[in-house]
């Protein structure tokens, strides 16, 4: 069992540092895009660093987000529980496989959805654990391509 999880996180984290490494190059912040920023006035208030969580991207509607991509998560987890490859390849945002966390886990444990990182209006991670083990979990990147929320492997 302690295996199956390492070999879980092991695969969680390269998985996210693909995520992280790569995606959208849209810049979000301006100061560092081609627009030019005008200096700040005098006597004005610099922005408040504590207003945001960290992860939490430029998300307005964080609630909807983390509701959604849970819900695709808790299927994609159902589906693993069932060892139902065609349900887990659905989900996936190529639809060719079922992905490299449901190769490496299906059948071996009991698949929960345990936190949600929102890094933009369209990345997320949510960690999946093992039923009745302590852990963090593996992180399961979770995109919305297309309008749609899925699992990107």
């Amino acid at each position: 069992m302690v295996i199956v999880v390492a070999a879980v996180l092991l695969v969680g984290g390269a998985v996210t540092v693909v995520l992280l490494t790569t995606g959208d190059d849209k810049p979000t912040n301006t100061a560092s895009g081609s627009t030019p920023v005008p200096p700040p006035q005098s006597g004005s208030k610099p922005p408040s660093s504590g207003s945001k969580k960290p992860g939490t991207g430029n998300v307005e509607n964080k609630a909807e987000v983390e509701a959604a991509v849970t819900k695709v998560a808790q299927q994609y987890a159902d589906a693993m529980n069932r060892k139902d490859a065609a349900a887990a390849t659905q989900l996936t945002c190529k639809k060719v496989d079922p992905g490299v966390a449901y190769e490496t886990a299906v059948g071996k444990f009991e698949a929960t959805v345990l936190h949600v990182t929102i890094y933009s209006a369209t990345r997320t991670t949510v960690n999946l654990g093992a039923k009745g083990v302590q852990t963090r979990g593996a992180p399961l990147p979770i995109v919305k391509e297309d309008g749609i929320w899925c699992v990107e492997v």
